[in-house]
């Protein structure tokens, strides 16, 4: 595997200030960009952009997110500019110095080598940056507590640490090219007659409010209960399809909120999003790292990050971090001891998940019931539904494996499962149907193959050894 071995130089720094960096080939801009900010020590508040012979590239422009540096870095020598927009005007220099043969084991990109710190942004450029240092290391200047307040008491100019910043790059960087695993069910695979998008498409309900907290003593509210900037509200409020349609349209007109409420965590999250939307990876996992750090207990987070797992094992593993037995009224609540309905939702999605994932079929259909009676839509739990509905299934076909059910019987015996509403039926319905019409697309596409030895229940132990039962391994 070839990588390019680039030497990046601090312009007009006394001592010199340089880092040299292994690329692969096709790094694109942005990745670029995010190792120079970990290999300087700055961060994104100040626009990054590059100077080519073709004008400057910044993250408004395609170049930022399709181009690579096989594009402006071809022979020795070649190189590249690199450069914020700020008062301070500091210019790091690219060159390309070698291109080398690395091992596949090799981290990429990577930080080989460099001297001394970078100045921190927005000091005030180099020659501020110098009459700092100078009042820093003369305990009699009279500059000398205030250039302690701006780099520190025990800054030092000299530190310069590989280790650290590599495993930064490769906190970063690790899951750039990681791909999912999971199985994606094609579009209109659907074919029975009832279509379950239909399920609630006329209705008009309200919220249940106090249905939920006489019945459940939970308080939930679509009020502004997290104390959100009244401006970010009436600027939601004020959007249309259009303004949100084009991702990259939209992040201009949210960016200047951003930096006006830079710590606001809905809005954070809202900005991850749609970093990961325009395509800037690294800086959207960046943005999720400061929230995850400023905001441990923003029930948004924590409920997004373990919707998006991939596997039962981590998600149980990951559940088990927050208080049992699953309950939002042990999280932090907003003003007057409510939440916000759509925390409420996600936390519900979580608490079925993890019900599905143990096989507690009456504590999943208690959850999603309650989540339908309290006003909630087919869209809104259709997720959750899905995985109840392949529990079900599941349950079914062992029962009748064990004998305790008919096989051949249309009708299931009564209370086999805990009763639910009307509407939660008909939605239990529609995604009984989903599941079965994606299994039966993967049937088509699955390659037979000739069993060796006996059959191997769902309950039996697994063949591989893991230890687990069949249908929870290699089935």
């Amino acid at each position: 595997m070839q990588a390019l071995k680039l030497k990046a130089t601090l312009r007009d720094t006394d001592p010199s200030v340089w880092r040299t960096l292994y690329f692969h080939p096709e790094s694109g801009l942005e990745q670029v960009s995010d190792m120079l900010l970990i290999a300087m020590g700055w961060d994104e508040e100040n626009t990054p952009f590059f100077i080519t012979n073709d004008g400057p590239i910044t993250p408004e422009d395609d170049a930022w997110h399709d181009a690579s540096l096989r594009d402006y870095l071809v022979k020795h020598g070649d190189l590249l500019s690199y450069s914020k927009e700020s008062d301070d005007e500091y210019h790091i220099e690219l060159e390309l110095i070698a291109t080398a043969e690395e091992s596949t084991d090799e981290q990429l990109p990577r930080i080989d080598a460099g001297e001394n710190q970078a100045p921190p942004e927005n000091i005030g450029g180099l020659e501020a940056y110098t009459q700092h240092l100078k009042a820093l290391s003369d305990a009699s200047s009279p500059s000398h507590e205030a250039a302690q307040k701006v780099l520190g008491e025990d800054y030092d100019p000299n530190l310069f640490d590989t280790e650290t910043l590599n495993e930064e790059a490769s906190d970063l960087f690790d899951d750039d090219e990681r791909e999912s695993d999971l199985a994606i069910v094609p579009e209109n695979t659907l074919d029975h007659e009832f279509d379950p998008t239909d399920i609630d498409a006329h209705s008009d309900i309200s919220f249940r409010f106090d249905w939920l907290k006489e019945t459940h003593g939970l308080k939930v509210s679509e009020d502004n209960v997290r104390g959100v900037p009244q401006e970010l509200i009436d600027f939601r409020a004020g959007l249309t399809e259009d303004d949100i349609d084009e991702p990259r349209r939209y992040r201009k007109l949210v960016e200047p909120l951003y930096k006006k409420f830079p710590n606001e965590p809905s809005l954070m999250l809202e900005m991850a999003g749609i970093y990961g939307l325009t395509g800037e990876n690294s800086k959207s996992r960046r943005l999720f790292r400061d929230l995850t750090n400023q905001h441990p207990d923003n029930l948004e987070l924590l409920t997004g990050n373990l919707l998006a797992l991939e596997t039962g094992e981590e998600f149980i593993e990951e559940a088990k971090e927050l208080p049992q037995p699953l309950d939002i009224r042990n999280h932090t609540a907003g003003k007057d001891g409510y939440y916000p309905t759509t925390e409420f939702l996600s936390f519900e999605e979580v608490a079925i998940r993890h019900a599905v994932h143990r096989e507690d079929i009456d504590e999943a259909l208690r959850r999603l019931d309650r989540l339908v009676c309290f006003g909630f839509l087919h869209g809104d739990v259709e997720q959750a539904a899905f995985a109840v509905a392949g529990l079900m299934l599941i349950l079914i076909e062992d029962a009748a494996e064990a004998g305790k059910i008919d096989s051949e019987a249309d009708v299931l015996p009564d209370n086999f499962f805990a009763p639910v509403s009307e509407r939660t039926t008909a939605i239990l319905d529609a995604a009984t149907a989903d599941v079965l019409s994606a299994l039966d697309g993967m049937d088509e596409v699955a390659v037979p193959i000739q069993r060796e030895g006996p059959k191997v229940k769902r309950n039996d132990p697994c063949p591989c050894g893991s230890g687990k039962k069949h249908k929870k391994c290699c089935l």
